[in-house]
């Protein structure tokens, strides 16, 4: 594979543009460490490396922009993010399928996915700009992920119109573990582990949000992504008044579920992976995000609320007016009447399932079991596998 460099990136990007400033230099140890993850282990097709050095490239552009348009309108640091909700859970446990519920209440403001691709220049500056980017991510979602993904629908629910979660704004920082689910990149986990500034990215997270909300209606974020659950004191010292909504499923299904979706999506961009290896590597992964959480619960009750993955999926509904109670929100009837349909519109399943088993990553029930002991008890999870 040919090598990465960082200073050719950079100076590409900045070409492409013909900006920059990159913003706060706080990105580049972590940039610094995922292309040195992928030199070292990401294994890439030539396919591969080129859609990886194209997104790259893109991420990096956003940041210029953005910085741009921080630097000529510096008014947009001051719009107000009140009270932003976060969904989180461990990956595969009903975050997309929560998100999803929250798009029936015009009070909430969700990421959008052709949002996400670039947030700039800002919607409510330039909405003519708005259908030309939806229709650019529907281009793009076709050929990089549905037509090169096998089972895309089935694996992940995203539509380019509809809620995203916050997977790429966090790219665009290069603090982004999720990183790992598609590029052999386990090094550079370890590095965010050890070295990351969780409180940095979520200040340039919020400037995103603060660029994406400017001249549009003040509303409510509703934001979503697992990987949140590794931030969590991070979220709140940046938004004081955050609230999460933590929803839970069975450890051992997740972890079994998650090492599917990795072997697909590398297997997007990379050399076969020897599927023993992602067992490994997502067990230590899901393993942070278990510590984490718990470690949060301890000292922070009354800032979130715990959702069974299960109760959540046979009875939306109920689930959805205990969220808005936790909210201090009524749940108006026209709310309620849209979820209703929408439930009875999408059933569980609708676009495809896939099979997986604990054992095609050669992971032991034991093993993980043990592992995940604690998360267990306290929560009541019961056993899906």
């Amino acid at each position: 594979m040919v090598e990465l460099q960082v200073d050719s990136l950079l100076e590409a990007a900045a070409k492409n543009t013909g900006l920059s400033d990159f913003g706060d230099d706080s990105f580049r140890p972590q940039f610094t460490a995922l292309i040195d993850a992928l030199n070292r282990d990401g294994k890439l097709t030539d396919v591969g490396l080129k859609q990886t050095v194209g997104e790259m490239a893109g991420l990096l552009a956003n940041r210029l922009r953005n910085a741009d348009w921080l630097n000529r309108y510096p008014e947009i640091q001051d719009v107000n993010i009140e009270s932003p909700v976060f969904a989180t859970g461990l990956p595969r446990s009903g975050t997309t399928f929560l998100l999803y519920l929250f798009d029936h209440d015009d009070r909430f403001q969700l990421l959008r996915t052709w949002e996400c691709d670039s947030p700039c220049p800002p919607p409510g500056y330039a909405p003519e700009t708005i259908q030309p980017r939806i229709e650019r991510a529907q281009a793009f979602m076709a050929a990089a992920w549905k037509k090169s993904v096998p089972d895309f629908d089935a694996i992940h629910l995203m539509d380019v119109e509809g809620p995203d979660e916050c997977a790429r704004l966090l790219n665009n920082d290069f603090n982004q573990v999720g990183f790992l689910n598609y590029l052999n990149v386990p090094s550079y986990f370890e590095w965010i582990m050890k070295n990351a500034d969780f409180v940095s990215t979520y200040r340039y997270h919020k400037l995103q949000l603060q660029l994406l909300q400017w001249r549009r209606p003040d509303k409510r974020w509703v934001l979503k992504y697992p990987n949140h659950l590794l931030g969590l004191e991070a979220i709140r010292a940046v938004h004081p008044k955050a609230k999460f909504i933590i929803t839970h499923r069975d450890p051992v299904k997740t972890l079994a579920s998650l090492c599917n979706l990795t072997h697909s999506f590398r297997g997007a961009r990379s050399e076969q992976q020897n599927k023993h290896q992602i067992g490994k590597q997502l067990l230590f992964f899901i393993k942070q995000h278990v510590d984490a959480l718990l470690s949060y619960r301890r000292d922070n009750s009354g800032t979130f609320i715990d959702v069974d993955y299960y109760a959540l999926v046979d009875n939306p509904l109920e689930v959805m007016k205990g969220v808005y109670s936790f909210l201090d929100l009524a749940m108006p009837s026209t709310v309620t009447d849209s979820l209703s349909q929408w439930i009875k519109d999408n059933p569980k399943g609708k676009r495809g399932a896939h099979s997986y088993s604990l054992e095609d990553y050669g992971l032991e029930r034991g093993e993980v079991e043990e592992v995940f002991a604690e998360y267990r008890s306290l929560l009541n999870i019961p056993h899906e596998l």
